[in-house]
């Protein structure tokens, strides 16, 4: 029998049992599917308020048809992926970026809430960045003439060609058509909201990075290493969080990295569930945490010991560990300089 490793925290529709991902790490619920599987000290930050999104999907906004629905062509990659059943490209009305009430700026964590494909490592990598240096998002996307969206990502120097620069700037266009189904996209979540007008920035980053990649099934499972990199062009680093202190994370965080972190892997053989963190951990068997998914870190809080972490569901609250718990609980923690 292989040795597998099960798949945790996809969405898709509805608040339902904790959903899916395959590869490395995960996807999330319908409002959720199912699958298988040391510088000098510096205090703390003090975090953003942010506002758990509601789980109940926005009211259906009149759509329009695209003549092309669900075909691979003129920037809409193709939908294969289970999460996408039934979806079909349709334009939404709206603009990249929409400034809701409470919000620090047009760009905030609270617009990221993942849908049903297992990207969570790429929504939790545009959350830590909305958070930490939310210019980088806005300047991701540039409206053009007739209609469509450039929007900026950055391809990785491949390890066997020695020589030029690390990062190559990659220029995709994508139409504003989104997949739909029922009135609502079936990926990534539209933001904040203006009258019948709705905030389109992940949508469409989203729609881009699977462009790049092929398709949106080429883009389930990975890590926020990999993602930060596409996103900024700077190098991301990773580490071992068993490595790491509480002080350390604190001056990461401070210094306005993005920080992303991978829950533990559930391994079976066949079908047998395998002893692990999951199969023991608490935190995993209370449901505090999923398996094979991507959190991104929102807070640290050294005088208090503990680590605040954000799940890129968008609607889940914020899961707050001991740096101990948090040692015991997750197998990478990935940054990257933004800067």
């Amino acid at each position: 029998m292989a040795l597998t490793v099960g798949e945790g925290g996809s969405r898709v529709e509805k608040p339902a049992a904790k959903p899916v991902e395959s590869k490395p790490v995960e996807s999330k619920p319908e409002p959720k599917a199912t699958a298988t599987p040391t510088p000098a000290p510096a205090p703390a930050p003090t975090p953003d308020k942010f506002s758990a999104q509601t789980a109940t999907p926005q009211p259906p906004v009149q759509l329009t048809p695209t003549p092309t629905a669900g075909a691979p062509e003129k920037g809409n990659p193709a939908i294969n992926v289970d999460g996408g059943k039934g979806a079909t490209y349709q334009k939404i009305p709206g603009q990249p970026f929409i400034q809701g009430a409470g919000d620090s700026g047009a760009v905030h964590p609270n617009d990221v809430s993942q849908g049903g494909i297992g990207d969570c490592y790429f929504m939790s990598s545009l959350a830590t960045v909305a958070q930490q240096k939310p210019e980088t998002i806005q300047n991701m996307i540039r409206k053009n003439d007739d209609g469509t969206y450039t929007v900026s990502l950055y391809e990785k120097r491949p390890w066997y060609k020695p020589f030029g620069p690390e990062f190559t700037k990659k220029e995709v266009t994508v139409t504003p058509d989104l997949p739909v189904r029922d009135g609502n996209p079936v990926f990534a979540q539209t933001g904040d909201a203006a009258g019948d007008q709705r905030e389109l920035w992940v949508g469409l980053i989203e729609k881009a990075y699977a462009q790049e990649h092929g398709s949106y099934k080429s883009i389930v499972g990975g890590y926020g290493s990999n993602a930060m990199e596409e996103i900024t062009g700077k190098s991301s680093s990773t580490y071992s969080p068993g490595n790491l202190t509480i002080q350390q994370l604190a001056d990461m965080h401070q210094k306005g990295l993005g920080i992303t972190a991978s829950s533990a892997a559930d391994y079976k053989l066949g079908p047998i569930d395998l002893p692990d963190t999951v199969s023991k951990d608490p935190l995993y068997k209370n449901g505090t945490l999923v398996a094979n998914h991507e959190y991104w870190v929102s807070n640290v809080d050294v005088k208090n010991n503990k680590v605040e972490l954000r799940n890129p569901w968008g609607f889940e609250p914020p899961v707050t560990l001991t740096m101990d718990e948090f040692k015991r609980a997750f197998r990478q923690l990935s940054t990257n300089p933004l800067n």
